[in-house]
């Protein structure tokens, strides 16, 4: 029995060991690129956003224009072209909220981040000298 427990936790271990993938550490996005995508992200936010607006008028004037004369039509021979723009627009509206809030937090990290010359103490030859080192510096606002 006592073979059998240490054959299962040395097999265990052994499958444990190979199983684990091995992954590259993710490499933080610079100022540039995170300015870049926050630009990428509002311009294709403003366009969905002014593309809702324009299909949900034009559903609406669709609609309106059709509206005296299909008072007195079945429902099944309406069109519903006008709806069918109406609810575009808002899905499209929808779409643009989220890429809207993402490029307002893309454009606060990269705001957050910046290279700046940093003074430092070192100590040589038993003294104490000022120099100046070039860091990345990362802003926390609270």
């Amino acid at each position: 029995m006592k073979k059998i427990i240490l054959f299962l936790a040395f097999f265990s271990m052994l499958t444990k060991g190979f199983s684990q993938q091995a992954e590259e550490p993710k490499m933080e996005l610079t100022k540039q690129e995170y300015l870049k995508k926050s630009k990428s992200q509002k311009t294709a936010g403003r366009i969905l956003l002014g593309g809702g607006g324009i299909l949900i008028g034009a559903g609406l004037l669709t609609n309106l224009s059709n509206g005296l004369g299909n008072l007195f039509v079945e429902e099944s021979q309406k069109n519903s072209s006008g709806d069918i723009f109406t609810v575009l627009g808002v899905i499209s509206i929808a779409g643009s909220i989220p890429l809207l809030i993402s490029a307002g937090k893309n454009k606060r990290k990269a705001l957050s981040l910046s290279v700046k010359n940093q003074p430092s103490q070192v100590l040589q030859n038993n003294r104490l000298y000022s120099k100046i080192i070039p860091s990345l510096t990362f802003k926390i606002n609270l």
